[in-house]
């Protein structure tokens, strides 16, 4: 009898202690991304605030419009509906 009851306490704890790893790991996993977008964002917003900084005319070289700045650096691309062209 004492040995069933000790089987059944093991596989409760093995239990319990599985689940706790399962959420540990959701719980690690939450925070990496959360640390990596935190890092993204401060790469993301050192270029805009340097972007900015440039004077009209290396933008302009550069094909950005200054109104282009923040979409240019979270998308990745330059609006469509203002390119190079339209701004000369």
């Amino acid at each position: 009898m004492q040995h069933t009851t000790q089987t059944i306490q093991v596989t409760a704890l093995w239990k319990a202690t599985s689940k706790l790893f399962a959420a540990l790991r959701i719980v690690n996993s939450w925070l990496a991304d959360n640390a990596n977008n935190r890092q993204k964002r401060g790469h993301e917003y050192r270029a805009i605030r340097q972007l900015h900084a440039l004077d009209d005319h290396l933008l302009k070289d550069i094909g950005l419009h200054r109104s282009q700045i923040e979409s240019a650096v979270l998308t990745g691309r330059v609006d469509a509906n203002r390119s190079y062209w339209s701004m000369r």
